[in-house]
């Protein structure tokens, strides 16, 4: 046994101890027990549990190591290590209503032990809601009301007892001094609620509204106050008979009527426009403010043969009424733009395939395309150009002279024809084409004749085919 203790000018302090054995067979220590949990030892954030220590193998036990599962997840260990003069521990910071395991580990002068059987599964008891509701609102709806919104708690938010939850709004006029007595609330038991409405305020006062979530265990923490003046409200009607327009390819005219009095709740500061195209359903929309008096205006630098949707609404100094009903209109056509991946294929010495894809800004309906093509260089022998008009994106061309440079344009129609877009072509092998068969011999019968070459390099792939050309050169053969 070892004895330690401290001493200052006025003597030794209390003595610490510590047994040491002297042996030549000591050895790991045995697991402790399974952990033994109480129920009135389990409480929302904590769980406490005992055991019994194993067989020491010879040599002290230090202290003791304990790993915890929570719910369906794998085990982790508490960083603290355990007096190894105790028998029982408590598990702090858990989360209400989990499930929880807990197994221990021994160790001595020589190691650790094994994992201890793990203890039986029990749950921590519910809690109140950890949380408060988000995304507070208060929107004065009438002289003397409001509405207050917020978005619900997620399952989980509710510590395990969503069954007695609900909402309190707490709401009070704002003074110099408040007390206690001064303050309201209205209770919603029902943890999917998202809004209420207060009536019967005071007119020109302010007000402050916060709200709580709550069950059986108790309250939440309170939402950040939100303060509300209450003797205006934003306007219940929004713009009568609206109008939607196209004036041209990038211009859309819109008109409209007030709202009726009565749904006004005051005097009007004007109306908000919302637009936005149908390429981009998910996009923000573009936001247009115009003045009371105003009851047409028109949209400029929209996008071309393009459908918009509309929504509108009118304001107070109290905030936005309601958005309208959406209108959709469609922008008028106009010239189309470039087609796009202007190319050629299957080239042979007198024939190739041009193609092309639609322009990415059609800024219409695509009636058609016109190609146009004729020799990079001129020719007096076979220079003509040639046009020809198409409804598909891609034209076969026939008879074109071999290995000449030719040029090709693409243009696509609406209600004219867009820009062109220009590529050249050399009829003839391409690069990667296989070189020209050699050594080629003739065997001549009465009405036949029979060829013979030899295959030269097969460029960038293997040879599928041979083009045999003939011509009538003579009365005699």
């Amino acid at each position: 046994m070892f004895l330690v203790s401290a001493r200052t000018r006025l003597g030794y302090g209390q003595s610490v101890q510590a047994p040491v054995y002297t042996t030549n067979n000591r050895e790991l220590p045995a697991p402790p027990s399974r952990p033994s949990i109480s129920h009135s030892q389990i409480t929302s954030t904590s769980i406490t549990f005992s055991w019994n220590p194993g067989r020491d193998g010879f040599a002290p036990i230090r202290y003791y190591t304990v790993q915890y599962t929570e719910g369906k997840n794998g085990w982790q260990t508490i960083q603290e290590k355990i007096n190894y003069s105790g028998n029982s521990y408590l598990a702090r910071n858990l989360k209400p209503f989990t499930s929880y395991k807990f197994r221990l580990q021994a160790t001595n002068d020589i190691g650790a032990s094994g994992w201890s059987e793990s203890s039986e599964d029990v749950r921590t008891l519910p809690a109140a809601p950890i949380e408060p509701p988000t995304d507070i609102k208060v929107i004065p709806i009438t002289t003397k009301s409001v509405r207050v919104e917020w978005t619900p708690l997620f399952p989980d938010s509710w510590s395990g007892d969503a069954q007695t939850g609900g909402y309190r709004i707490k709401y009070r006029q704002m003074a110099d001094i408040p007390t206690a007595f001064s303050l309201q609330q209205k209770e919603l038991r029902d943890t999917l609620s998202r809004d209420i409405v207060l009536e019967d305020l005071q007119v020109d006062k302010n007000y402050e509204v916060l709200v709580v979530a709550f069950n059986a265990q108790g309250e939440s923490p309170p939402s950040a106050p939100i303060t509300v003046y209450v003797g205006e409200a934003v306007p219940t009607g929004n713009p009568k008979n609206i109008v939607a327009e196209a004036l041209s390819s990038t211009e859309i005219k819109l008109s409209w009527e007030s709202p009726e009095e009565e749904d006004k709740n005051g005097e009007l500061l004007g109306y908000k426009i919302f637009y936005r195209s149908d390429k981009d359903p998910e996009g923000s929309d573009e936001i247009e403010v115009v003045g009371a008096a105003t009851t047409s205006y028109e949209l400029p630098y929209l996008d071309m043969y393009t459908k918009y949707v509309i929504t509108m609404l009118c304001f107070n100094p109290a905030g936005d009424g309601p958005k309208s009903q959406p209108v959709y209109v469609r922008t008028r056509e106009d010239l189309p733009g470039p087609v796009a991946k202007l190319k050629f294929s299957d080239i042979t010495m007198n024939s190739l395939k041009v193609i092309w894809n639609e322009p990415p800004r059609p800024n219409g309906v695509i009636q058609g395309y016109l190609v146009t093509y004729e020799t990079a260089q001129p020719d007096e022998n076979f220079s003509k150009q040639v046009k020809q008009k198409v409804t598909t994106p891609y034209l076969l061309v026939t008879s074109l002279e071999e290995e000449v440079t030719y040029k090709f344009s693409v243009r696509a129609q609406t209600i004219g024809y867009g820009p062109e877009v220009k590529a050249n072509v050399t009829t003839g092998p391409q690069e990667g084409s296989p070189a020209r068969p050699k050594d080629l011999s003739l065997t001549k019968t009465v009405s036949s004749v029979t060829l013979h070459w030899r295959n030269s390099h097969s460029g960038k792939g293997p040879i599928l085919g041979y083009y045999i050309e003939e011509r009538k050169i003579g009365k005699n053969l």
